[in-house]
């Protein structure tokens, strides 16, 4: 269980990391510091919007457009980090809730 556990955290994280290039991109080509039309950077950001869009989409349609802030890229990104802190708690209680108590136990044993 632990073993699947960290296998969900690290595709967690590889999505996180992806979706912090895709925001990174956004912004350097908003600011033109990055050209759009290079076939390599036209290659990156498709991959990465086609990895990212379908779940883009619906916060899109909640949040008003910002133009260049490109907050649904951002808030996204935060939502998931918030999400990714959230299960590994979660799946540390549920995982390890004996030896939490344990170490609990010791701890108030070596106090007396």
């Amino acid at each position: 269980m632990y073993a699947f556990a960290v296998l969900i955290d690290q595709i967690i994280n590889l999505y996180i990391w992806t979706l912090l290039a895709y925001l990174a991109a956004g912004w350097l080509i908003a600011f033109k510091i990055i050209n759009p039309w290079q076939p390599i950077v036209r290659m990156i950001i498709d991959v990465l919007a086609r990895i990212h869009e379908p779940l883009l989409r619906p916060v899109r349609r909640i949040l008003p457009d910002f133009g260049r802030l490109m907050s649904a890229r951002s808030s996204c990104f935060f939502w998931r980090n918030f999400c990714a802190i959230f299960c590994k708690a979660v799946l540390r209680d549920r995982l390890y809730p004996l030896a939490h108590n344990d170490h609990m136990i010791s701890a108030t044993k070596k106090g007396k």
